[in-house]
Order: C-alpha cells, then structure tokens, then sequence
C-alpha cells in the first residue's frame, strides 16, 4: 500500500487570478496530480487591504486548489500591504495553520516558498515536510534566514533546493 501524498503549500508572492505565468502553469499541474494521489493543493498569496476592521483570512476553490489570501484594514498604508512580511500580517501563519487543521489537512505538508517574504509563515506551520525555493530568490532566502536567526528567532528544517524547472534549465 503506499503512503499517503502530504499537501503542498505553495506561498507566492502572485494572484493566483492575474496573469497565467510559471507558479500557475505548475503549480495547476502539481494540484491535478496531488489531488489524483488523495493530497491538496493550497496557494496562498500576499496580503491584500480591504474594507475589514480586522485581518480576515479569505479561502476559495479555484482550478483544482484552494486559494488563501489575508485581508487587512486598509488604512493610510493600504499601498504597503502586499507582501507577507507587511504591517497587519502579523498572524498570517498562524491563521493559516488554523485553516488547515480545520479544513482536514495532514500536518507536515510540503511547502513551495515562491518569495523570501513568507518565511516567517513556513515557521508557523506544522513542519515535517520539504520547502521547495525556486527561482532567483536564492540568495534573498538565505539572506532572509540568516537574519531571522541572528535576531533568535527559531526556523524549521529547511532544505534549499532547485525546482525541476531550474534543474532542467542548467542540465540542458
């Protein structure tokens, strides 16, 4: 009998709605196969401002996964708000980790970490999964841990790795 598949989170710094580029095109793939297996598919996107007076976390069915978004206060920074590491998306992991639990997922998933900005999120989740780092952001994430753990914060097992894609690409 084989293992169940675990589920994939992918944190991406794109609307999983706006223009159909790579992290969509695999990210769709991956979810058909995951799902095929009995796992899921979770994308999650940046925060967003929005008419709320409190952060509220935003889920819906798209394509064949489940798409997250954190909606905080808009406010006079309302421009600032999108990217993970923003004012007001303080809670954004554990909020996260919450929605999981209660929607069924298996902790431990496998996580896509498609921008440095949500490593903080990755440490909020039960970890015992692989994160898969992808594109140029390389540096930038080891940069990120580096100062997170000099500043004492705590991190999750991290394995760095390319994504097939970027193997692909150096191998031909």
């Amino acid at each position: 009998m084989n293992e169940p598949v675990t589920d994939l989170v992918v944190l991406s710094h794109l609307r999983w709605p706006w223009v159909w580029q790579r992290p969509q095109h695999l990210v769709s793939r991956l979810a058909r196969r995951r799902t095929a297996a009995g796992g899921r598919t979770w994308f999650v996107e940046e925060p967003t401002a929005g008419d709320v007076t409190a952060p509220q976390l935003q889920h819906e069915q798209r394509d064949g996964l489940t798409r997250i978004w954190l909606v905080v206060p808009a406010g006079e920074r309302a421009a600032e708000v999108h990217s993970f590491d923003a004012a007001g998306g303080e809670n954004y992991g554990e909020l996260l980790a919450a929605l999981l639990a209660e929607q069924g997922s298996p902790p431990g998933p496998d996580v896509w970490l498609y921008t440095p900005t949500a490593l903080a999120i990755v440490d909020r989740l039960t970890f015992g999964g692989n994160i898969i780092e992808t594109g140029t952001s390389s540096y930038r994430l080891a940069h990120a841990r580096t100062q997170r753990q000099s500043a004492g914060a705590t991190s999750s097992p991290v394995t760095l790795g390319p994504s097939r894609v970027d193997t692909a690409r150096r191998t031909t």
